[in-house]
């Protein structure tokens, strides 16, 4: 099974299980933030329109980057670029 969620103005194709780099997110490493489907494949059933997708989400939990956690960044009053 996979779903296409759309994420930081791209669309990615996630599977359970998968760790996927994306833009900023909200919130604290740990939390769990969910996503509306574009797309949702199980087996051989394909849905993606509005009615067929209503009610389904993709929950992911957040984790900080391992360059964010290798201390690799530059520390601009309190920010951190990477």
């Amino acid at each position: 099974m996979y779903a296409v969620i759309a994420t930081g103005g791209k669309q990615e194709k996630v599977e359970p299980g998968q760790v996927l780099n994306v833009e900023l997110l909200p919130g604290d490493e740990g939390a769990e933030v969910n996503f509306s489907p574009i797309l949702l494949v199980d087996n051989e059933d394909v849905m993606s329109t509005e009615d067929e997708l209503s009610g389904v989400t993709v929950t992911c939990l957040l984790y900080t980057s391992d360059a964010a956690d290798e201390g690799l960044g530059v520390d601009l009053g309190g920010r951190r670029i990477i």
